[in-house]
């Protein structure tokens, strides 16, 4: 029987060599980029021509934005409200001011626009757009929310990838101008599409809750590189990946299998200011064993990540990761494979390797 599934492990072995065409190489995380990814984040599409100096938009005609109307009465004074749920912009009304360019969102919205004769109806939105996110990556949202002037009633609710990020509450009374404050959140992409979510929570009655100038931009991209084993000298194949990013309070290292066909049995995790911190014999071989961060995945696991407190390391520390696994075929339990973060070799004698990786500043 162990002669079988030696022979069987040995098989799926091969068909893992003959199916990977990329020897692994280490990959270097890329420099953060200040491009705001939101798109018509000041609200400047499609300009304002009414002479009123506000009109409503739909969905399909306002560019990167979608909206829903807020949970409500259909009927409002005999009138049904539209299906379609529609943004008010405006455009220097009364004189009032754009925190960016020229215009700027009311989400307490309007049913039938400046021509219509319905005043004070429950037109209060959500607005929404789906972004594309580096998964992991660390994001800056910055926007700025003012109340409607001679108002008192305006909450803005903002939500990030489901989630409520905050709530405001801002009074308009007493003011003659608009009065903008900027407001900045550092949030995390977990997927490759992340929606972004504004929403107005006052009382429903055409008036309040200013937006404008929203932005998100990534602040600290995820460091990538494989996780590899070794089938002879100096050939490495990649059976996964080893992902590493950070927020202002936590470093996340995360193992990933790529094949189907296996499984973290066990992972062992050293994370150090120096080389010298991370457990070695004294020639230099590195100790998983002795690794202070391990886990048997009882079952085993496709992945798995390390959550770790950031306590004295600050921004700009540079870090020493190894970061090694067991792996098995499926339900063999048996035959397990080691494994390791692509890398630099320790300066022992065996394969073991660790990658260097960046506090970075969210």
């Amino acid at each position: 029987m162990k002669t079988k599934t030696t022979l069987i492990a040995a098989v799926i072995l091969m068909s893992l060599i003959a199916s990977i065409s990329s020897i692994a190489f280490d990959v270097m995380p890329a420099q953060a980029s200040s491009t705001n990814i939101v798109a018509n984040g000041s609200f400047e599409q499609p300009v304002v021509l009414h002479p009123a100096k506000w009109n409503i938009y739909d969905s399909n005609e306002i560019d990167g934005w979608y909206m829903v109307w807020i949970p409500g009465p259909n009927m409002y004074d005999g009138h049904p409200r539209p299906s379609d749920a529609y943004i008010e912009l405006q455009r220097q009304v009364r004189g009032w001011e754009a925190a960016d360019g020229y215009q700027w969102a009311e989400l307490d919205s309007d049913w039938d626009g400046p021509d219509g004769t319905i005043n004070y109806e429950p037109g209060s939105v959500r607005i929404c757009q789906d972004l594309t996110t580096i998964r992991h990556g660390v994001y800056k949202l910055r926007f700025a929310f003012s109340p409607r002037p001679g108002v008192e009633d305006n909450r803005l609710e903002v939500k990030w990838d489901g989630e409520i990020v905050d709530i405001l509450d801002a009074d308009g009374q007493g003011l003659s101008q608009t009065d903008w404050t900027y407001y900045e959140y550092i949030v995390a992409a977990t997927s490759e599409t992340t929606r972004l979510e504004f929403a107005d929570l006052s009382s429903p009655d055409a008036l309040g809750t200013f937006l404008d100038d929203v932005s998100v931009e990534l602040k600290c991209e995820p460091f990538v590189t494989d996780l590899v084993i070794r089938f002879c000298r100096c050939r490495y194949l990649k059976v996964g990946t080893v992902t590493v990013w950070n927020d202002g309070t936590y470093l996340y290292v995360k193992y990933s299998l790529s094949k189907c066909y296996l499984v973290l049995f066990k992972t062992h995790l050293a994370v150090a200011t120096s080389l010298e911190g991370i457990p070695q014999t004294k020639t230099g071989n590195p100790i998983p064993g002795q690794f202070p961060y391990q886990t048997t995945h009882c079952p085993p696991v496709k992945e798995y990540t390390y959550t770790i407190e950031l306590g004295e390391w600050e921004v700009g520390t540079e870090l020493y990761i190894a970061a090694h696994a067991e792996v098995w075929f499926g339900k063999l339990k048996c035959c397990g494979l080691t494994a390791w973060g692509y890398g630099q070799q320790f300066p022992g004698c065996s394969w073991g390797m660790y990658f260097q990786y960046t506090i970075c500043d969210p």
